[in-house]
């Protein structure tokens, strides 16, 4: 987390000298202007970090000026405009995919227009990862000859070249050391009879990648170098011996957008130090706390033994310590060799599994103030805590709505800014939600001073004040019509044609309270 922070700050710092650059354009002649109009940056970014940017100009909305701020569509990455909200641009990058923002900026007084524009490309990077198999084993044994590989990194991601070392414990630095050349952990010398212990040893693999420098021209940020340790169980044996974790837990439940989970481990033997082993099974069973075997919780296939949460038995209503379930899987390896003759060889892994994550409260809303900005009573802030909430709906009684998704269970402040078309009385419903239920709070705020006040619940319309009146002159109008029609006996198309134009609209209007409903609910559908 705190590695992600210091990139955020850094990009950050990088950018505002970035601007500093735009804004002193403002100041050298007409052609320098022109061509530093259009500024492009670089952002360098990893996987999972976030850059947060609120795009300011050097003119500000004065003596009657306006000044708006938007992503350019038609030059930008699809879905990048989605990222500017109230002002600030948040990009969080999911894959390494090359993303491009430009920024548009509208500057106008009266018949005066002026635009700016500055570009920035997002090159995203991976974090690097490392996994690898051992040639021989996480195990070692009395007689194995130097020269022997015990594990070979297999590293992705990332920015090459890597660069690697190892961390080993003095007691056995003597005969097992990191080869630099060949990237790997091995057997250096003859391993002494007093190394046999049943003591594993923690041998750490320690990976990066070169990361970036900044730019000389001062237009693309640092990058810090992506780190990634490994450790590996090293135990001294004897003879034959599995090869696995003592300890390994998952989750049970479905997986959902971000969410992480591995429900395998490796698990293998020495043979290959043995020597000459053939005819090796490997199988696994299972027994939860009161040493019931637990069919189909563990399976075995290609080195690996994979846990199926879905066999824990979590009925969905735990909670405490209820919520969390331990199992002992038995893992039983057999072979012959050539020169020990039948072997066997035993291990038991402990394993935790945890129910899926719920909310077992619902959502709360406390504390919320709608105030009006310092520009005008119908530019308003929606401020309130909410806890519990994993979706928060701001409803703003003019028939748009602000839609907000949240961290979690603790208490945090969110705001919501809107701005009013035309002054008056409105009445904002603000939903918190989670899957125990959904709170509601509703406010009245008056877009002409500024006052709001929370209240019950929204007090019922009229009749009229729900449906208008204008449906009852398009209903007369196509009454008119239809008597012109079929009793006085204008037959022209026309008449009847109007007539049904009046019907429609008459339907219409009373739908949507007016002609003016009528052509937003039409902007809308057309949007």
């Amino acid at each position: 987390m705190f590695e992600h922070q210091k990139r955020n700050k850094a990009m950050a710092y990088a950018l505002v000298m970035m601007l500093a650059l735009c804004s002193a354009s403002v100041i050298m002649s007409d052609l320098d202007a022109a061509s530093n109009n259009n500024e492009t940056y670089t952002i360098n970014m990893r996987v999972g970090d976030t850059f947060t940017y609120a795009p300011q100009v050097n003119l500000s909305s004065s003596d009657g000026a306006t000044v708006a701020i938007e992503v350019d569509k038609s030059a930008s990455t699809s879905g990048m405009d989605a990222c500017l909200k109230n002002g600030t641009f948040t990009f969080t990058p999911e894959d390494t995919a090359s993303k491009v923002v430009k920024f548009k900026a509208t500057w106008t007084k009266g018949s005066l227009v002026q635009n700016a524009y500055q570009t920035i490309n997002f090159q995203v990077f991976s974090n690097i990862e490392v996994t690898g198999g051992l040639s021989q084993s996480a195990s070692t044994m009395v007689k194995t000859v130097a020269g022997a590989v015990l594990y070979t990194p297999a590293v992705t991601g990332g920015i090459t070249p890597y660069t690697m070392s190892a961390e080993i414990p003095q007691a056995i630095s003597s005969f097992i050391g990191w080869d630099s050349t060949n990237n790997c952990l091995k057997v250096t010398g003859t391993v002494p009879d007093s190394a046999s212990s049943e003591t594993p040893y923690t041998v750490k693999i320690t990976v990066s990648d070169k990361g970036l420098p900044a730019g000389s021209d001062g237009k693309s940020n640092a990058l810090d170098a992506s780190t990634k340790t490994v450790s590996l169980s090293l135990k001294i044996v004897e003879g034959y011996a599995i090869i696995a974790p003592s300890y390994f837990e998952t989750f049970a439940g479905e997986l959902g957008a971000g969410e992480v989970r591995d429900n395998s481990f490796s698990a293998s033997t020495n043979a290959s130090a043995v020597g000459d082993v053939t005819s090796e099974t490997i199988s696994v069973s299972a027994v939860d706390g009161s040493s019931k075997a637990v069919d189909g919780f563990a399976k075995y296939a290609d080195g690996k033994v994979t846990i199926d949460p879905s066999k824990a038995g979590f009925t969905g209503n735990e909670t405490g310590a209820d919520a969390v379930k331990s199992f002992t899987v038995k893992i039983s390896a057999k072979g012959t060799s050539a020169k020990f003759g039948e072997l066997s060889a035993t291990q038991d892994v402990s394993v935790r599994v945890y129910a899926d994550l719920k909310f077992i409260s619902e959502p709360v809303i406390s504390g919320s103030v709608a105030s009006p900005t310092a520009n005008s009573t119908m530019d308003m802030l929606m401020t309130a805590t909410f806890e519990n909430a994993t979706h928060i709906k701001y409803v703003w009684g003019d028939g748009t709505e602000t839609n907000v998704t949240t961290s979690g269970t603790e208490p945090a402040k969110y705001s919501a800014r809107h701005v009013y078309q035309s002054e008056g009385i409105y009445f904002i419903t603000v939903y918190a939600q989670n899957d125990r239920g959904t709170a509601k709070l509703i406010t009245m705020y008056n877009a002409t001073n500024g006052e709001s006040e929370i209240v019950d619940g929204e007090p019922e319309k009229g009749f009229f004040e729900e449906h208008g009146w204008q449906f009852i002159l398009f209903g007369i109008l196509a009454g008119v019509l239809l008597v012109l029609f079929f009793v006085v006996g204008i037959q022209h198309p026309a008449v009847i044609i109007g007539a049904f134009v009046m019907i429609v609209l008459c339907g219409l209007t009373f739908v949507y309270h007016d002609i003016g409903g009528v052509m937003d609910a039409i902007k809308d559908l057309w949007s």
